[in-house]
């Protein structure tokens, strides 16, 4: 009996707290990772998409911040961006509805997806937010 309680039960008591960690974790982990939502969509031909309005003061600024600051007007806050300025190796030339080269990632967060799918964005398709 002396064994039992001297060896047995702790070992089963640290068993037991370990796997309310392990669960613990992930469980937080999978929550965390359900909170962002990502999509990809293609930057239109002619600058016909929204967010390619050049104001004089801002004709210095990167695709990256007109596209950002576009997101920001509807309200949406991107969590991560990423252009893929090589992405598509052939498209067609017409204005609006016709791919440049270039692919755009985002992720937002799951809140904000109703926002970003009404806007017009070319090709806009939920991804995996793995890798980005």
């Amino acid at each position: 009996m002396s064994f039992q309680n001297e060896v047995i039960l702790p070992v089963i008591k640290l068993a037991a707290v370990l796997t309310f960690f392990v669960a613990t974790l992930s469980l937080h982990s999978c929550t965390e990772e359900s909170n962002d939502i990502c999509y990809s969509f293609d930057e239109r031909q002619c600058a016909s998409d929204p967010w390619k309005v050049a104001e004089p003061d801002r004709l210095n600024d990167s695709l990256d911040d007109f596209i950002s600051s576009y997101f920001l007007t509807n309200d949406i806050e991107l969590k991560s961006l990423s252009i893929d300025e090589a992405f598509h190796e052939v498209n067609c030339l017409a204005c609006d509805v016709c791919p440049t080269s270039t692919r755009i990632y985002i992720s937002v967060s799951q809140l904000d997806k109703q926002k970003v799918e009404v806007l017009d964005l070319l090709s806009l398709a939920e991804i995996d937010c793995e890798g980005l």
